[in-house]
């Protein structure tokens, strides 16, 4: 809900830009309102259908939290646009009348303030910074096909675990006890049959298993059941203790045993007919792992990972997940295995398989909505190459600092891609309308207005960064990058090349005058 409340307050704010823009040039509450409605809505409306795409890419992957996340993300895009422009032009009628956001002689110390230093760069160094964004493009997108071009999923766990920044009695405590019980008592995880009588047929088929396997790929360690704490072949031993005990008994009579010997030894000899041990006959303690809350034993079926493997290696999870996750038994009967090791298998398995349908979902979405905005007309390019430019830089970033896709941060890229095509669609808009002779204007204005949605978004991924979890540090980390990657492209990159078009424009004899708009003639504002 935080991801969503910062980016749709960004409609808000590129709506009161312009209002307050028309303001300061002198138009009424309602010739404002007319000029912000009729220069914003399109290019916000774009912005918001490509976020609802980047969100709605989510609801195509299988695992039902990121379809939650996109289902939420998509309505929230659209809710927030539309109260936005339902609402805000009420809001400022009446608001004005108490507390008006302009006032006659007042100077305007803050005009601009976001947006003043990237349209002087842009404007003072257009041929420079437009080829050094021509090189950054080159570079980013060759490093974002070697990205690709190799795995990008990442399989080391430990780097979406917790961080133990300080030692804690926990953490203490988790050490001893894996030095007392080993990877079945730390990592092991339980099987639940339905009745017991499954348990010996589960045990046998899980070793058929782990013996078929090859000795470098064993799926497990071995399997521990409730029967694991009986002696074996128990039918075979009681005719040799039922020996030794008339043994022992004919050397009592004899005198073979003195008192003292035989007063330590009575206590622990069976004074009724031996029989085999049951689980029944098992102490509580003893049995405990495989008590159920109801008193009911043993149909619990314990598995722990194979020795000199880790279970934070996401290539063993796997096989060690797919070893139990669904075992059928000799009379037909399936067994169903699940925990942490299934859950998180299935995670990844599922990351790298939508993860590409989510982002192409997001990209295509990107370039319809920009194409149907600007009417198919040469401008879209304006938006298309400042987004390319954003989104490879992130990969390349990515690449560069060695951070792989994982089921936290892999979000960060479809999120980008939507979001990252706002920037540059709004400026764009807005160049459209006003042409070559306003360009600084737009680059402060619209542009300022732009950098400040984008900052109140990266702030809350910077936030992020203080998080135990390595997984959500690296989202937080992605999506901020991918933030700022997109904003520079389109507020200095992108001004730097039309302030070039424009001057070589000018050699030849001619300005792009931006398309004329018709706004009626307001009617006299109730402050007279």
């Amino acid at each position: 809900m935080s991801i969503i409340a910062g980016n749709g307050i960004n409609y808000g704010i590129m709506y009161m830009a312009r209002y307050l823009e028309a303001r300061r040039d002198g138009s009424s509450v309602e010739e404002a309102i007319l000029v912000a409605h009729r220069d914003s809505w399109v290019p916000t409306l774009a912005s918001a259908a490509t976020a609802m795409l980047a969100y709605g890419s989510l609801v195509f992957t299988d695992f039902r939290g990121f379809k939650h996340f996109g289902v939420i993300g998509s309505y929230g895009m659209i809710l927030c646009w539309a109260c936005a422009y339902l609402f805000a032009p009420a809001i400022l009628a009446a608001t004005e009348r108490v507390w008006p956001a302009f006032r006659e002689g007042k100077k305007e110390d803050n005009k601009g303030v976001y947006g003043l230093l990237f349209a002087r760069l842009a404007m003072n160094y257009p041929r420079l910074i437009t080829a050094g964004g021509a090189a950054l493009a080159v570079v980013s997108l060759g490093m974002t096909a070697r990205y690709f071009s190799a795995d990008p999923m990442e399989y080391d766990m430990t780097n979406i675990r917790n961080e133990r920044r300080d030692k804690t009695a926990a953490g203490e405590l988790s050490k001893k006890v894996d030095r007392v019980v080993g990877q079945i008592g730390q990592d092991g995880l339980a099987i639940m049959t339905e009745r017991l009588d499954q348990v010996p047929a589960l045990e046998a088929e899980l070793n058929r298993r782990r013996a078929a396997a090859p000795a470098d790929k064993a799926p497990f360690d071995r399997v521990v059941t409730i029967f694991s704490l009986l002696p074996s072949r128990q039918e075979e031993k009681l005719p040799l203790l039922e020996e030794m005990l008339d043994k022992i008994q004919r050397s009592r009579k004899r005198g073979f045993i003195p008192d003292k010997d035989w007063a330590e030894l009575e206590p622990h000899l069976p004074s009724g007919e031996l029989r085999a041990l049951t689980i029944e006959d098992l102490p509580a303690q003893v049995v405990r792992p495989f008590l159920e809350k109801d008193g009911t034993r043993g149909r619990i079926v314990y598995i722990s990972p194979a020795k000199g493997f880790s279970v934070w290696d996401a290539h063993y999870l796997m096989r060690w997940a797919d070893s139990f996750r669904s075992t059928t038994l000799p009379n037909g009967e399936v067994i169903k295995g699940s925990g942490q090791a299934v859950i998180f298998a299935d995670m990844i398995k599922t990351i790298g398989e939508d993860a590409p349908k989510a982002i192409l979902v997001a990209a295509l979405g990107s370039i319809l909505v920009i194409v149907v905005a600007f009417r198919g007309k040469i401008h879209a390019l304006g938006v298309f190459l400042p987004w390319l430019v954003g989104v490879a830089s992130l990969v390349a970033f990515l690449q560069y600092r060695g951070i792989k896709l994982n089921f936290l941060n892999f979000v960060a890229l479809p999120i980008t891609i939507g979001i990252g095509a706002e920037y540059a669609h709004n400026l764009m808009q807005r160049y459209r309308i006003e042409g070559d002779r306003n360009l600084y204007r737009v680059v402060v204005e619209t542009g300022g207005a732009v950098i400040l949605c984008a900052l109140t978004t990266t702030i809350g991924y910077l936030a992020l960064l203080g998080s135990i979890n390595k997984g959500i540090v690296s989202f937080g980390l992605s999506a901020a990058v991918g933030e700022i990657t997109c904003i520079l492209a389109a507020v200095l990159m992108l001004p730097a090349f039309l302030f070039w078009r424009a001057g070589q424009r000018k050699k030849q004899g001619k300005v792009f005058e931006g398309e004329a708009h018709f706004v009626p003639e307001a009617r006299p504002s109730a402050q007279g």
